[in-house]
């Protein structure tokens, strides 16, 4: 829920200032967008599912329901599932954020800071998403 709709508005501002949305085409970020590039971070991080997040919960609560009530295929599947989609984020961090090596790429172009509205609506999903994620904990210990 909140960790995809700041995705989606992270990607909606990338696009803006790149003009595209190809991965491929998008390496780098850090150096010329690092504001952009941290809460792209976290975001992916969140939708992976580290700990204070609200996938961190439902991934959990999943987790441990697929391994006592259904069959263990259920629960491989879930874990690997789980595991390739950690994988991806970790990739398009990679990719995306830090990008290849700087001494072979030209240096990037200047692209304009987020604006006082995009950091409003990236900070209160974020900010929501690891305060409703830190108020369910108790429902899961």
């Amino acid at each position: 829920g909140l960790t995809s709709a700041a995705l989606f508005f992270i990607v909606g501002s990338i696009y803006d200032r790149y003009g595209t949305r190809n991965i491929f085409e998008l390496t780098g970020m850090l150096r010329s967008q690092p504001d952009l590039a941290f809460l792209l971070c976290v975001s992916l991080l969140a939708d992976a599912g580290i700990p204070v997040s609200l996938s961190f919960v439902s991934e959990l609560i999943l987790g441990v329901t697929l391994s006592r009530e259904a069959r263990w295929f259920m629960f491989l599947s879930f874990s690997s599932t789980f595991l390739i989609s950690t994988l991806a984020s970790f990739w398009v961090i990679n990719r995306v954020v830090w990008g290849s090596d700087p001494s072979r790429t030209p240096p990037p172009p200047f692209f304009p800071p987020l604006d006082p509205s995009e950091w409003f609506v990236i900070l209160t999903l974020l900010i929501s998403n690891g305060i409703l994620g830190l108020a369910t904990y108790p429902l899961v210990y």
